[in-house]
């Protein structure tokens, strides 16, 4: 086993017969690749792998020659010595709300894919995907507030730093300028001495402005104040209705809600890029 592993995986390891642990290894390092591929994180309940394991379940087929190959790459990184395990720390100094901001996205989907594969459906877990996503999206306006803060300009107000998501988005729009706004969005560009020689225009960053209004409003008319999913009831104490995304946002199950908001983060995406190539070339 790698020095790596938690206590707790050390734990689970020990405690299986001496002729399961080898069955187990291999079967955590398999989950544990399928949740990477998917998700893109790492992630496995090691005593759930431990009681599959002792259940009888077992690999009868390794006929996917690139699974064995990512299998093995994956496997190469995570013994390896001397490397940094979270990547996302390294990064967290120089863009640290889009770190944070990406983190409660990439929760929203964790809890989103939990929803749709649960049985019964535990819509409990509505609550903190919720949060998460319009938390994902409160942050994400503040951190292009402040890195549209960096341009020169001579009456820039400071970034408002409250939950109102409108009063966020409105500075936001005020705030760029008409260069920014009108940037050019492509998808498959190539950069050849300076020069762009492919790519297709699919937009420009005026687009990518009304999807990220849309989904303020929609979440302004369900969560103004951002804590209509952290309290069962307001601030007057009065109870709020369970969460219903059709009649909240518009969204007819948690797949929509998810597929939208990861077009929503490559807009996102694409302001913050047209932001920073202002401040590279301005």
């Amino acid at each position: 086993m790698s020095e790596q592993q938690s206590q707790n995986e050390k734990s689970v390891h020990t405690d299986l017969p001496e002729n399961l642990r080898p069955v187990y290894d291999d079967l955590l390092l398999d989950f544990r690749v399928a949740c990477h591929r998917n998700q893109g994180l790492a992630l496995a309940c090691d005593a759930i792998v431990a009681d599959l394991v002792r259940a009888g379940w077992r690999c009868v087929d390794r006929s996917d020659k690139s699974w064995e190959k990512e299998r093995e790459f994956q496997k190469s990184l995570w013994d390896l010595d001397g490397i940094p395990k979270d990547l996302d720390e390294l990064f967290y100094e120089m863009e640290p709300w889009e770190k944070v901001a990406s983190g409660y996205r990439r929760a929203a989907e964790i809890l989103c894919d939990a929803l749709a594969g649960s049985r019964p459906r535990s819509t409990v877990l509505l609550f903190p995907t919720l949060f998460c996503y319009r938390h994902f999206l409160e942050l994400s306006i503040k951190g292009l507030l402040q890195l549209n803060a960096q341009l020169p300009a001579t009456n820039r107000v400071k970034p408002p730093m409250g939950h109102i998501l409108e009063n966020l988005r409105s500075t936001l729009e005020a705030e760029l300028s008409a260069d920014v706004k009108s940037t050019t969005v492509w998808e498959n560009a190539k950069v050849v001495d300076g020069v762009q020689v492919a790519g297709k225009q699919v937009g420009n960053v005026n687009d990518d402005l009304l999807l990220l209004k849309d989904w303020c409003d929609r979440f302004a008319s369900a969560d103004r104040e951002s804590d209509r999913f952290r309290y069962p009831v307001d601030k007057d104490h009065a109870p709020y209705d369970f969460p219903h995304l059709q009649q909240l946002l518009g969204c007819k199950d948690v797949d929509e809600l998810k597929s939208g908001m990861a077009k929503l983060s490559k807009a996102i995406h694409n302001i913050s890029m047209a932001i920073a190539g202002e401040i590279e070339f301005g």
